[in-house]
């Protein structure tokens, strides 16, 4: 499963920069439960989203 395929779903939660990180999160989740019925892989594989949105939100506004 490519992670990269998980952060597309949710991109508009990213756009709006009033978006509670709760929201994001349960976002997240919920899509890696797409993929997976195992709590340990979903968990996986949400990590590495939330860790790849956070990683560019913060390389992108260091760059403004």
């Amino acid at each position: 499963m490519n992670p990269n395929s998980l952060v597309s779903p949710v991109s508009a939660l990213r756009a709006a920069p009033t978006a509670a990180f709760g929201d994001l999160l349960v976002a997240v989740f919920d899509e890696a439960s797409n993929y997976s019925n195992d709590p340990a892989e979903v968990s996986r594989m949400a990590r590495e989203v939330l860790a790849r949105i956070l990683r560019r939100n913060v390389v992108s506004r260091r760059a403004r």
